[in-house]
C-alpha cells in the first residue's frame, strides 16, 4: 500500500516526483526514446508501475514538457549505506549477454560500472572509467553493466567504452547491491569480497590502487 500511495502521488503532480537536477543532454517528449527512458528510470528506482499508471505518468510529463535528464525518481525506501556492503561476500557475477568479448576474470579484481545510455552523468564518466581500465587492466576486470537491451547499448557510438560491456536486463546484480542511482561502481576482490561501492567520480586511480594494495596486504 505504501508503494501504491507513492506511485499515485508521483502521477498526480510533478512536484511529488522527487526531482533532482542533473547535468546532461535533454531528453524531451519529442525524443523517440522518451517512454523507454522513463520506464528504465522507474525500474532503477525500484518503482514498479502497471501499464495504465505508466501511460498516465507519460501523458502528465509530456504535457509539462518535462526533461527526463533533469529528474530522478526516489524509491519507497532509502538505499542502504555504501559501507553496509564493504567486507561482505558479493554475489556470483551474472550477466545475460556480453556486448564485448567475455573477459578472463579468474584471479582478478572485478570493478562493475552500473550505467545506462539514457543517463547523462554515466556518459560523462566514461572517459574517467576508460582511464581506470587503461591503468589497471592487468589486475582489474572492468565491466560496464546496463539493464538495457543489446540493441540499445550498441546504438551508442560515442564516447567509446574501452572496457568490457554486458547487459543484465533482469537487474540481478543491481538488485543485490540495491543500486538506487547511476552511475554507480562496485569493486570486488578476486575472492568475491566487496571492497568498495560508490560513484565513479569518487574512485580516482590513486584510490583504486590503495584499495588493491590494502587487500593484498591483508
Amino acid at each position: 500500500m505504501k508503494t501504491k500511495r507513492l506511485l499515485l502521488s508521483v502521477i498526480s503532480a510533478a512536484s511529488m516526483l522527487g526531482l533532482q537536477t542533473l547535468m546532461a543532454d535533454p531528453m524531451l517528449p519529442d525524443n523517440p526514446a522518451y517512454e523507454e527512458t522513463l520506464r528504465a528510470k522507474l525500474e532503477e528506482a525500484g518503482l514498479p508501475v502497471d501499464e495504465e499508471k505508466f501511460q498516465k505518468l507519460v501523458s502528465d510529463l509530456k504535457s509539462k514538457n518535462v526533461d527526463l535528464e533533469k529528474i530522478r525518481f526516489r524509491g519507497p525506501s532509502a538505499a542502504p549505506s555504501e559501507t553496509d556492503f564493504i567486507g561482505k561476500p558479493g554475489p556470483e557475477f551474472h550477466v545475460k549477454e556480453w556486448i564485448s568479448e567475455k573477459p578472463e576474470m579468474e584471479g582478478k579484481f572485478l570493478l562493475i560500472d552500473f550505467w545506462a545510455t539514457w543517463c547523462g552523468p554515466c556518459i560523462q564518466s566514461i572517459p574517467h572509467v576508460n582511464d581506470l581500465h587503461a591503468s589497471f587492466k592487468e589486475e582489474v576486470t572492468l565491466v560496464g553493466l546496463s539493464r538495457e537491451s543489446r540493441a540499445k547499448v550498441e546504438s551508442m557510438s560515442s564516447p567509446k567504452m574501452d572496457y568490457y560491456s554486458a547487459i543484465d536486463p533482469e537487474g540481478r546484480m543491481s538488485s543485490f547491491f540495491q543500486i538506487r542511482g547511476i552511475p554507480h561502481m562496485v569493486l570486488m576482490s578476486p575472492e568475491g569480497t566487496v571492497l568498495w561501492k560508490g560513484h565513479p567520480a569518487r574512485l580516482s586511480a590513486s584510490a583504486l590502487q590503495e584499495l588493491i594494495s590494502q587487500h593484498k596486504e591483508a
